[in-house]
């Protein structure tokens, strides 16, 4: 009667500190049942899109737009990683972009502060075959996505490609497209406080 009784103190005892354990590394693996909770983010706008077996989170905090790369696991959403945000700085498109490569993919992603880009696109050719990718943009978006099918690593002039709202497509650095807004601006300014003759 004792080796019994002794023997259900041990595995009573075992199966507590297991269960600790589990509970122990759950916790500090930063797990949780919803996206919103393991961005902590519950007030901020947050747009998810699935990517490479788990999902990016495209944070709005209103002075960036921050990318966050997670996966589920059995026990819940986990950060797999962060990458650097993009400051959203209206007046100037040269930095309005960003992108990370993962696995077999690559995620772009940006911001139009002006609300002047109707799509954009992804061209890239390498001896006859390439990957070509677009982003429509609807009227009520602010940021638009482009998942390739392959991993890139760095984002020349041609390969990125924005069309305005007049149908002029503008290539990385975007500093033409600076030009068209500051023209699109004023035209617009000056029709709005044009005084009748």
């Amino acid at each position: 009667m004792t080796k019994r009784r002794f023997v259900l103190i041990v595995l009573i005892a075992t199966a507590l500190s297991l269960i600790i354990a589990v509970f122990a590394l759950w916790r500090s693996l930063d797990i949780h049942p919803t996206v919103q909770q393991a961005l902590g983010t519950d007030n901020v706008p947050v747009r998810q899109i699935d990517f490479d077996q788990g999902q990016v989170a495209l944070i709005d905090t209103g002075t960036e737009l921050k990318a966050v790369y997670l996966k589920k696991s059995a026990l819940g959403w986990h950060k797999e990683f962060e990458h650097g945000p993009i400051l959203k700085e209206a007046g100037s498109y040269r930095q309005l972009f960003s992108f990370f490569p993962h696995g077999d993919y690559t995620f772009i992603y940006g911001y139009d502060a002006g609300r002047q880009v109707t799509g954009v696109a992804f061209s890239e050719a390498n001896g006859g075959s390439g990957i070509y990718a677009t982003a429509p943009m609807r009227s009520d978006q602010l940021y638009w996505h482009i998942v390739l099918p392959a991993p890139v690593d760095r984002i020349e002039a041609k390969n990125l490609i924005i069309t305005t709202i007049e149908g002029m497509e503008v290539n990385y650095p975007f500093s033409e497209l600076d030009r068209f807004l500051s023209s699109y601006h004023h035209n617009l300014f000056e029709t709005k406080h044009r005084r009748p003759l």
